[in-house]
């Protein structure tokens, strides 16, 4: 059964205000599974070695949306005041101009904190960039994860960032990861270039569990459904496993380019373990897309079920990994 909405807003200022229990406003607790995939395929008759290596993760968790709260980390000191000088600098070490903050997830998936944090590390961003770099605004990016069928929770930083980060003209984009850590708040945050996989620079940033934060940490954020079935792994609902998942191939184009990267694909994968519907949420050129479309249809799957553990149809992003090994 789909879950409410939560007013992310309304929500960060009442946990933070005292008025609401964050721990009662929170999911059922329900852990997430990630199932990896990965095979390799060396092929015949190129001066370079090609193995594809294929990497089916499921349940990315987060998403981002953007809002203003009463209550900011920006009445006090914190040390993500130094580490945004360190993201823009290497943004303007990379010529660009413009950064996309993802949301912060983690230690358990989307939680207000997490909004809260990625929200104040953009202001950061603002006040240190003095004009020369520029955060661009993360009320855009919900409306972009829509679009494709993706709620908050369902797509974490990375995704966030390649699916909204291209579009919304971004250079670079920052996503940041939640560990707890005694009475600290560890934030693990990286720079990547909007375009590849390739990590431009990461930092850590330790945040003192300030008044609210942990009542912040302890509310999940769900978005409105964005699709006919669930996600797997979440509201009871457990997560597909593959059963027959052969690797896709690349393509003698993407070879000669030596393009390698990740396709991200959204998958329905039904009651029988088939795959229903399939569609690129990021993609890679010279055939690469068609190529892991064409592969993941074949796919066989042992069906997610429900809560009464039946099978059950349900939703999935699947990542196909390329990488091109040259000897």
């Amino acid at each position: 059964m789909a879950e409410e909405a939560v007013d992310v807003a309304a929500t960060v200022e009442a946990v933070a205000a005292g008025e609401v229990d964050g721990a009662a406003t929170a999911a059922d607790g329900t852990e997430i599974g990630t199932v990896n995939f990965f095979n390799r395929t060396s092929m015949e008759g190129s001066s370079a070695k090609r193995i594809g290596s294929v990497s089916a993760l499921f349940l990315r968790s987060v998403c981002a949306f953007f809002f203003l709260s009463s209550w900011s980390l920006s009445a006090q000191q914190t040390p993500l005041d130094s580490k945004a000088a360190v993201i823009i600098a290497n943004v303007k070490n990379t010529g660009g101009s413009k950064v996309l903050v993802c949301d912060f997830s983690g230690p358990k998936g989307l939680t207000a904190l997490g909004i809260e944090l990625a929200d104040e590390f953009t202001r950061n961003i603002s006040r240190e960039g003095g004009g020369a770099v520029q955060p661009i605004d993360r009320s855009k990016i919900l409306p972009l994860l829509h679009q494709v069928g993706l709620e908050r929770e369902n797509a974490d930083s990375d995704l966030q960032g390649e699916i909204a980060a291209a579009q919304l003209s971004a250079d670079d984009f920052v996503t940041g990861k939640l560990s707890v850590e005694g009475d600290e708040v560890m934030i693990e945050l990286d720079l990547y270039n909007v375009g590849s996989d390739r990590r431009i620079v990461s930092v850590e940033a330790p945040v003192i569990m300030y008044a609210g934060a942990e009542k912040l940490l302890n509310t999940q954020i769900h978005d409105s459904p964005q699709g006919p079935y669930p996600f797997g792994g979440t509201g009871g609902y457990s997560v597909p496993q593959c059963t027959q998942c052969p690797n896709a191939e690349f393509t003698d184009l993407a070879v000669k380019k030596k393009v390698q990267g990740t396709v991200v694909l959204m998958a329905t994968i039904g009651a029988e373990g088939r795959v229903e519907s399939l569609y690129v949420l990021k993609g890679l050129p010279y055939g690469m897309n068609e190529a892991s479309l064409a592969k993941v249809r074949s796919w066989q799957f042992k069906p997610a079920t429900d809560p009464n553990g039946t099978p059950a149809a349900v939703r999935q992003t699947i990542d196909v990994v390329f990488h091109l090994y040259l000897y």
